[in-house]
């Protein structure tokens, strides 16, 4: 679960089972306080209304979160990137987020009480899809780096889950970075909370083929893990 640096510190919780699930809606409660000081215990997690991709002020907030907090994790131990290029947002883009909001596939975690519109209530976000008719997807997973070790980043996963589950599918998949031929501590203990949320890699792919914009922009070898889960 990607999140801003240390990069020494995994959020890995026993307590975040503690929630209320429907196919579209979460409440989580956060049963591990979050780190900004007196901040509200429950948030909720739901699909952005297709309304949201007007939004250009959020849209752009989401995406220089979501650049800033992969980029500085994939910077470190050397790092997986090139300097990003003038014109080259990097992770994501404010086209790419607003596609996804009109496919019915981003899903967004507010704090509490929020109006849902403004970027400085978002906690975190995740891309959901169906691959096929049996086989569910969830990607983009990202959190409030405040809210680290809150369960927030486990709350989205299930709610991806449920959202999938719902429609069908039998399957969960998700795709993540790793090194090849060198060490990212980070990579492996996220590897590693992948595994304990039950996911299991079922395939290796080149990052071009997965992601086809960012394959230029590697600086050292590296390849998609593809991870499956049964529902």
């Amino acid at each position: 679960m990607p999140s801003l640096p240390t990069i020494n510190n995994v959020p890995l919780t026993s307590q975040d089972a503690a929630c209320e699930k429907s196919v579209d809606e979460i409440t989580v409660s956060e049963v591990t306080p979050p780190t900004i000081p007196g901040a509200a215990a429950r948030t909720t997690i739901a699909m952005a209304p297709a309304a949201l991709a007007d939004n250009t002020a959020l849209l752009t907030h989401l995406k220089d979160v979501i650049n800033l907090v992969y980029y500085t994790i994939d910077s470190a131990h050397g790092g997986f990137w090139h300097e990003r290029q003038p014109g080259n947002d990097g992770r994501s883009s404010v086209d790419e987020l607003r596609s996804f909001i009109l496919a019915g596939q981003l899903a967004l975690a507010w704090r509490p009480e929020s109006s849902q519109t403004d970027a400085a209530d978002l906690m975190g976000c995740v891309v959901v899809k169906m691959l096929d008719p049996t086989t569910g997807y969830f990607g983009l997973l990202l959190c409030d780096p405040a809210y680290r070790g809150s369960g927030l980043g486990s709350a989205l996963v299930r709610f991806a889950e449920d959202w999938a589950r719902a429609r069908g599918a039998k399957v969960m998949e998700l795709s993540f970075l790793m090194p090849e031929g060198w060490r990212h501590a980070f990579k492996e203990r996220l590897a590693e909370w992948y595994f304990r949320l039950g996911y299991q890699v079922t395939r290796v792919a080149a990052v071009a083929d997965e992601v086809p914009h960012l394959g230029p922009l590697l600086k050292q070898p590296a390849t998609f893990r593809i991870a499956q889960k049964v529902l």
